[in-house]
Parts: structure tokens; sequence; C-alpha cells
């Protein structure tokens, strides 16, 4: 029931659904092997983990910072 708090695991799963819609990881396959086609096939998977990492912290730090940054009286 839309009354009923969530449970953790509820919560937590809805979060997720809702990041991969927003994301859709597959759509940036393709884009990832056309900038990186002229990279050695060794590169890519250091060049792939980079990329998660960096797109990691910034998910982070606007989860973080970006609500409060929202609610801050101007």
């Amino acid at each position: 029931s839309a009354l009923m708090p969530a449970t953790l695991a509820e919560q937590l799963a809805r979060d997720v659904v809702t990041l991969l819609a927003v994301l859709n990881p597959l759509d940036t396959i393709p884009l990832f092997l056309a900038v990186t086609r002229a990279r050695p096939r060794e590169e890519l998977a250091g060049l792939a983990l980079r990329a998660s990492v960096v797109s990691a912290g910034v998910l982070l730090f606007f989860a973080a910072e970006g609500w409060p940054a929202l609610w801050a009286p101007l």
C-alpha cells in the first residue's frame, strides 16, 4: 500500500531500477566502443573501470550533496 513505508530492500530495489532506467547502461556500450575504437584491446578494461569509478563518484557526490543544495535557502 502507498501508506505503508517501504522496507529497505523494497526501496533499494526501486532505486536500482530507477537508476538503471535513467542511465540505461546498454545504450552506452556502442558509444564506448566507438570512442575507444583506436585503443588497444588490453587498454579497454582499464578505461571502462576508470569511467565506471568516475561515474560512480559523480553519482555518489550528487546523491550526498544534491538534496541539501536543492533545499538550501537562497
